[in-house]
């Protein structure tokens, strides 16, 4: 139920995290322009990664079906609360590089253990009950540590959790919006490799088109550094 979100955010969140440090580090004099930095790499992250997580979520039994086969099928629903979980995942990312490019390794290290410890109790609490109570424990630790997180961007940066949440706050509505669009065609029985391109295809324009018709700011920028490349190449040809 893991591996299939993990995969995602593992390759994501390294391109993510090799890029932030050393542009987070120019900045670390300059806590206006370092705060700035923060919301553009939450925005854009949670942009692209928001979407694969609810899309994921949304796909989850005829993917497990067709790559591992019926007898697999139990671990879709913790597959899907496993999504919910690392869908905010470029928030801690980005909070826990912030930190490090000022250089408070001490802070760093003394969140991790409380993380840690919070992670250990509740293993503890949970896995006596059953497995589903031991995922739900896990996807709550990962709430409990962005929030540790952004207490602590709030005391370095002024810049705490309700207003990283209101600034991801579109990505998360467009992303359950595109969800809900491309839900339904999983009512259709058409077999589930037609399922999953439909579902893919029709996640991909909806997703589009709401990231123009709402503006969403992380759109305009990642368009803004695509346009140039592609205009280059046009010119080319």
């Amino acid at each position: 139920g893991k591996q299939f979100p993990n995969l995602i955010v593992a390759n994501i969140n390294v391109a993510i995290s090799s890029t932030l440090l050393p542009v987070m580090s120019r900045l670390q004099d300059d806590k206006e322009a370092l705060k700035g930095a923060i919301r553009r790499f939450l925005r854009v992250g949670s942009y692209l990664l928001m979407p694969l997580m609810v899309g994921l979520a949304v796909v989850a039994e005829p993917l497990v079906r067709l790559l591992l086969t019926e007898k697999w099928l139990d671990c879709v629903p913790y597959l899907q609360l496993f999504c919910v979980g690392f869908a905010f995942m470029p928030l801690q990312t980005a909070n826990v590089q912030a930190v490090l490019a000022v250089g408070r390794s001490d802070v760093s290290l003394k969140t991790e253990i409380i993380k840690r410890g919070i992670n250990i109790l509740v293993l503890i609490l949970t896995f006596r009950i059953s497995v589903m109570a031991m995922v739900i424990g896990e996807v709550l630790c990962t709430a409990t540590s962005l929030i540790v997180n952004t207490i602590v961007s709030k005391k370095l940066f002024n810049y705490g959790t309700l207003a990283q949440m209101w600034d991801v706050l579109p990505y998360i509505l467009t992303s359950v919006a595109m969800g809900a669009a491309i839900w339904p065609i999983s009512l259709l029985n058409l077999g589930d490799i037609l399922t999953i391109v439909l579902q893919v295809v029709a996640g991909v324009i909806v997703y589009a088109i709401m990231s123009v018709a709402f503006r969403l700011d992380a759109f305009k920028y990642i368009w803004s550094k695509i346009k140039p490349i592609l205009s280059k190449v046009k010119s080319k040809n």
